[in-house]
């Protein structure tokens, strides 16, 4: 079963596909006009119920192989300045073709304030940074650039929600880095 899906349609929560399958099929739409269904309705507090499905999602992110492979391509490409900023290169593009607003600004203003101190670290003017907190960075980046993840980014509205579980999640694992850097950067 899959269960890190909440499906929200009209006041119904679903844990996962098959529950709404099972409820598209078995109600007609008329039955569903006139009565109101809360399968959930002993869900006591709904954001508790989203902090465990991202925390699950998150979950399956770190154990899948497509993440396992991004962090052992990510030592590789620390070393190497020209690869480094390559890849910020493409993960800046990435989000230029995105949408505005909501989600992709969110994963913009991320983006933009790690990648500002990938580049500051790959042109040699910062590197107080911790090994760890870069290699998780970079995974990140290359994780959210691949064209193969989690959710496919090409469906609409959730597709990159793996992507934003993964940068957000990365983003507040190394805010003592940012912090360091953000001194750093207004010294200069």
């Amino acid at each position: 079963m899959n269960n890190f899906y909440i499906i929200y349609v009209s006041n119904v929560y679903f844990e996962n596909k098959e529950a709404f399958m099972k409820f598209f099929f078995t109600k007609t739409l008329t039955h569903y006009k006139h009565k109101k269904f809360h399968l959930y309705s002993t869900i006591p507090n709904k954001m508790s119920t989203e902090a465990s499905s991202t925390q699950s999602l998150l979950s399956k992110i770190i154990e899948s192989a497509i993440y396992k492979s991004a962090l052992g391509k990510a030592p590789r490409i620390a070393k190497n300045a020209k690869s480094l900023l390559k890849l910020l290169q493409t993960t800046l593009i990435k989000t230029q073709e995105m949408g505005i607003g909501g989600i992709f600004d969110v994963i913009r203003e991320k983006i933009t304030i790690m990648g500002t101190l990938i580049k500051a670290y790959a042109i040699g003017d910062y590197r107080q940074i911790e090994l760890s907190s870069l290699v998780k960075i970079i995974a990140a980046f290359v994780y959210f650039i691949s064209p193969i993840d989690i959710i496919p980014d090409f469906l609409p509205l959730i597709g990159l929600s793996d992507d934003v579980a993964l940068l957000v999640f990365i983003f507040k694992s190394i805010d003592e880095e940012l912090l360091k850097f953000n001194q750093w950067k207004n010294k200069k």
